[in-house]
């Protein structure tokens, strides 16, 4: 792993044969080339036949999680939760006394059990509630259409605690992007956290 932001970004370029820029935190990547969010979940979802039609995408990302739904493997909204995973670890560093950089480490390590600690915990069935809203207000105002899976993708899908907490919310299967990831040389950790990227590179409809 790159121990600085140049060499991460030339590691990227290397993965996925696009250039990238910087500053970026390990949740989040920006192209250079101005290709909308959705456009790339489209690139990645729609017309592939590892994915179902009706699902959405979890993104778990260190400011906010957010949902992206698809209708029938089209795009069709997104739906912003203003918690994410550094509210974990705030919340881990309250617990044990640290700033919040320790924190993150602490997390990422699972150091002392913090991963499922109390504090986590609760930040954890935040999430998992709003998610659970969320789906029910879409399936309100969409009430032909059944979301069956929620591909999950961020830092936070690394967190055991929390997936558990969100499958047990929500009225579907909760799996992770990498079942509808196209065959890559990319590490685990890289493919999970930068899937618009991935999607990005992807003609559309394969």
């Amino acid at each position: 792993v790159a121990n600085d932001a140049a060499e991460t970004m030339r590691d990227f370029n290397d993965l996925f044969g696009v250039e990238f820029y910087g500053p970026f935190d390990d949740e989040h990547v920006k192209l250079k080339v101005a290709l909308p969010e959705q456009a790339a979940y489209q690139n990645l979802v729609g017309g592939n036949p590892r994915a179902l039609a009706n699902c959405c995408v979890i993104d778990f990302s260190h400011h906010m999680t957010k949902l992206h739904f698809f209708l029938d493997g089209a795009y069709d909204v997104a739906r912003v939760i203003e918690i994410g995973g550094i509210d974990i670890d705030r919340a881990i560093a309250n617990e044990y006394g640290v700033d919040e950089h320790v924190a993150d480490q602490y997390k990422r390590t699972d150091y002392q059990g913090a991963q499922r600690s109390e504090a986590a915990r609760a930040v954890y069935q935040s999430i998992a509630i709003e998610i659970g809203r969320a789906l029910n207000f879409y399936g309100f105002n969409n009430p032909d259409a059944v979301i069956e899976v929620a591909y999950c993708c961020g830092g936070g899908l690394l967190l055991d605690p929390l997936v558990e907490a969100v499958a047990a919310h929500a009225d579907l299967r909760v799996s992770s992007i990498v079942d509808v990831l196209p065959p890559m040389s990319a590490p685990l950790g890289e493919a999970l956290r930068c899937p618009v990227a991935i999607g990005a590179t992807m003609k559309a409809g394969r």
